[in-house]
């Protein structure tokens, strides 16, 4: 097997990547803790179906501009979303 240079590059952009998302990934779920005891302390549900829906409407646009699958990002919101939902209700 050739030592190919350019994909080595892009492996290594696609790493630099993967670690900017784990990284806001950790930020977005320290906000998601705070939001939690914010909802808890005042009584509010964990789940504001209204806002979920429009950000996710938002969201979808947002792939379909960038040349995204929709259906990827909506999956992948839906798995950030419920995982966020449990720490909402800790």
């Amino acid at each position: 097997m050739k030592n190919d240079t350019k994909l080595d590059d892009w492996r290594n952009q696609i790493d630099a990547f993967d670690d900017a998302l784990m990284t806001l990934l950790a930020k977005r779920m320290a906000v998601v803790r705070k939001i939690g005891v914010y909802k808890k302390q005042n009584g509010l549900p964990a789940l504001d179906q209204k806002r979920w829906h429009s950000l996710l409407a938002k969201l979808i646009a947002k792939a379909q501009a960038n040349g995204l699958n929709p259906n990827l990002v909506k999956k992948i919101w839906n798995a950030i979303h419920k995982h966020s939902l449990t720490h909402e209700t800790i």
